[in-house]
């Protein structure tokens, strides 16, 4: 995928688009996306699609500026075979350096079901989150933020799980 988008691919993406908030600049303002958000969308809906084409029952989304545990892989088997007991969609396992975990109830003892995801870093996406995902579509705001618009829409009925260890919040993967 490219590290940009031209034009074209940025009317792609939904005409009609909603300001947030950048809460990591200095002085936020509202504003409309930038190019590099919507070329990071476009990775994130192409997983999406690459998840339903395939088949494959979930993925593993990561950005590039995630930072694993040293027991990763053992942690992520446990898991996910931990989420085999319930439906979901979306199950985050990390969370943004400035973000608290969401709040949530707990449904299983490393998951808490919630309806908020604060960053879009790492996280896995399973088949019927991917369609929720694409279903949302136009675009309308950065893909952060688009992924929290399925598990607020009644009619999609998103599951959103996170990852905890603790009361710290998931731990599985930082973003740096």
């Amino acid at each position: 995928m490219p590290d940009y988008v031209n034009d074209t691919m940025r009317v792609c993406l939904g005409p009609e688009r909603r300001k947030s908030m950048d809460s990591m600049a200095e002085d936020p303002n509202w504003r409309l996306q930038t190019r590099g958000e919507d070329s990071l969308a476009v990775k994130h809906l192409a997983a999406a699609v690459w998840l339903i084409a395939s088949g494959t029952p979930y993925v593993l989304v990561l950005e590039d500026d995630t930072w694993f545990s040293q027991h990763l892989v053992r942690d992520m088997t446990a898991f996910v075979e931990e989420l085999s007991a319930v439906n979901w969609d979306v199950a985050s396992i990390g969370t943004c350096y400035h973000h608290r975990a969401p709040f949530g109830h707990r449904v299983l003892p490393h998951a808490w079901l919630t309806q908020i995801m604060p960053c879009a870093h790492a996280y896995l996406l399973s088949q019927k989150g991917a369609h929720a995902l694409l279903n949302s579509l136009p675009l309308q705001m950065p893909i952060d933020l688009q992924l929290n618009t399925i598990a607020q829409d009644s009619a999609n009925s998103a599951h959103y799980l996170y990852h905890k260890n603790n009361s710290t919040g998931p731990t599985l993967i930082q973003q740096h």
